[in-house]
């Protein structure tokens, strides 16, 4: 649930609204949201969007390499 809010808020979510949203201690919520901002921006993979990507109702378009 603290990854569907922090993806759906479109100017974020503080540690301290998904302590209230989840009914969880601050501590709890600002570990979660430390991690899923990590995990979020963890490039282990090497592995990028591109092209076309599709995420629930948007379509976003890359143009890398497509010239």
């Amino acid at each position: 649930m603290a990854v569907w809010l922090m993806c759906h808020s479109p100017k974020g979510i503080s540690s301290k609204q998904i302590e209230r949203e989840l009914g969880v201690t601050y501590k709890t919520a600002w570990y979660m949201t430390q991690q899923i901002r990590k995990t979020m921006i963890n490039d282990r993979l090497g592995v990028k969007l591109s092209g076309i990507v599709e995420i629930d109702d948007a379509v976003v378009k890359s143009d890398h390499g497509k010239r």
